[in-house]
């Protein structure tokens, strides 16, 4: 969707990738479970890192930052593929990024204890902290619980998963620091990242594109999942019309608004939100689950369909059926919705052009990494996710909020502190990570 590059409170942005000595990288726990139909659930140690942009960077030995005013240091990176071979990234204290981690449950605060804008984004390590958890989901379901109650309009407590490589990017010669330290980011809106590949992104000419599936984008007001498939494998360095830059989105090489599946926008209004003349009451805990159907119901076949379903209150909940002429009824995602989604909504993803579910399969096959994050948007202030573009008809309408009043970043700094709560977190065979066999 349309995201927007924040810019991050932390000591200095992020310009580096060889481990500090100066703060010490105690990584918070979050363990998940994997869940299988013989043998029950099984709990993996897995931990959280936090994303190597938010942290200090200086030159390696000293304290000067890598980089002033978004021009990097002319004494330190001279080479792009010098430049983080001199500079060293730091521990972090978890806490004053606003992550903590209690049992399996992980909250996210969009400020950070002193109430500076904390917006964090994670990552699920394994449990040697050296590598990317990578989660394979074809023939199955990832299920989790979440408490959205805290979050407003206009902020976005998001999970989603990326072709991150398992060692984000890490190489013996520029980038030692690797998943430990939280490198290696990329997805479908190809973000500008400072280094790629362990070589410096000088004037930000390069961006980071791979495949993205957003399970989650959500607040109080309204949600959505999304596919966004890409034309390429793993990490892809784009430059130009590929990276779908401005006017230009649907030339890049990923589907960068993807086919999303938001309720509200399909016609169905009173299913999800704040209260109980909701189906979902977002001032409550629930648990989402969403399934990867194949083709040939094998791991190793080929994505045709994905599910959401919702537990609440002990009460299984299907998704919403969309109540829109052309998509009448379409309550899940797929080739055929997505194309009609297009039609009917004048939506401008490239799904197929992309690859479609197949391509977005083969990634889930290889491996995605979990992301997890909390943001506000200073740019569109999140219309497409819960309210509309000033631009667009009231058809279009996303969610029931009033984009130019109550999602901007001033309205939410004066009334609210918001947070977002992830927990219980599984993979496994349909049917086996929610219910009352659980």
């Amino acid at each position: 969707m349309y995201r927007v590059i924040l810019a991050f409170l932390a000591a200095s942005p992020a310009f580096a990738q060889i481990p500090g000595s100066l703060t010490p990288e105690v990584h918070p726990l979050l363990p998940i479970q994997t869940c299988a139909t013989r043998r029950g659930c099984k709990t993996i140690n897995t931990k959280v890192v936090l994303d190597s942009q938010y942290r200090w960077h200086h030159v390696k030995g000293g304290y000067d930052p890598c980089v002033n005013n978004g021009v990097f240091n002319p004494a330190t990176c001279k080479k792009a593929d010098e430049c983080a071979a001199n500079c060293e990234v730091e521990g972090v204290d978890y806490a004053s990024y606003g992550i903590s981690t209690s049992g399996n449950a992980l909250t996210l605060q969009l400020f950070n204890p002193t109430g500076g804008l904390a917006s964090p984004r994670v990552y699920l390590l394994k449990e040697d902290g050296l590598t990317y958890y990578k989660f394979r989901m074809l023939n199955k379901e990832f299920t989790y619980d979440v408490d959205v109650s805290n979050l407003p309009c206009g902020t976005n407590g998001a999970l989603y998963f990326s072709e991150m490589s398992a060692s984000g990017e890490r190489n013996a010669k520029s980038n030692t620091a690797g998943a430990t330290y939280g490198t290696g980011y990329c997805d479908a809106q190809c973000p500008k990242q400072n280094f790629i590949n362990g070589k410096a992104n000088f004037d930000y000419k390069y961006g980071a594109c791979c495949q993205e599936m957003d399970i989650w984008e959500a607040n109080s007001r309204a949600t959505a999942f999304t596919p966004h498939p890409c034309a390429t494998r793993g990490l892809f360095k784009c430059t130009g019309a590929d990276c779908g830059a401005g006017n230009d989105r649907k030339q890049g090489i990923c589907d960068m608004d993807g086919c999303d599946f938001n309720s509200y926008r399909l016609g169905v209004k009173n299913f999800y939100g704040r209260g109980p003349e909701f189906t979902i009451d977002t001032t409550k805990k629930m648990t989402v689950v969403t399934q990867f159907i194949t083709d040939n119901g094998e791991d190793r076949g080929e994505l045709v369909e994905i599910r959401r379903l919702y537990v609440q209150d002990g009460v299984v909940i299907a998704n919403a059926a969309a109540n829109l002429t052309g998509l009448l009824n379409y309550d899940s995602i797929s080739d055929e919705y997505c194309e009609k989604e297009v039609d009917v909504l004048g939506g401008s993803g490239t799904n197929e052009l992309r690859g479609g579910s197949k391509v977005m399969g083969e990634a889930m096959e290889r491996g995605m990494v979990l992301a997890l994050s909390l943001w506000w948007d200073n740019g569109s202030y999140m219309w497409w996710l819960d309210g509309k573009n000033p631009g667009d008809p009231e058809s279009l309408r996303r969610g029931p909020c009033n984009t130019e009043v109550e999602s901007t970043p001033q309205y939410i700094t004066a009334n609210f502190k918001p947070s977002v709560v992830f927990s219980n977190i599984k993979l496994g065979d349909f049917g086996t990570t929610y219910g009352p066999q659980v």
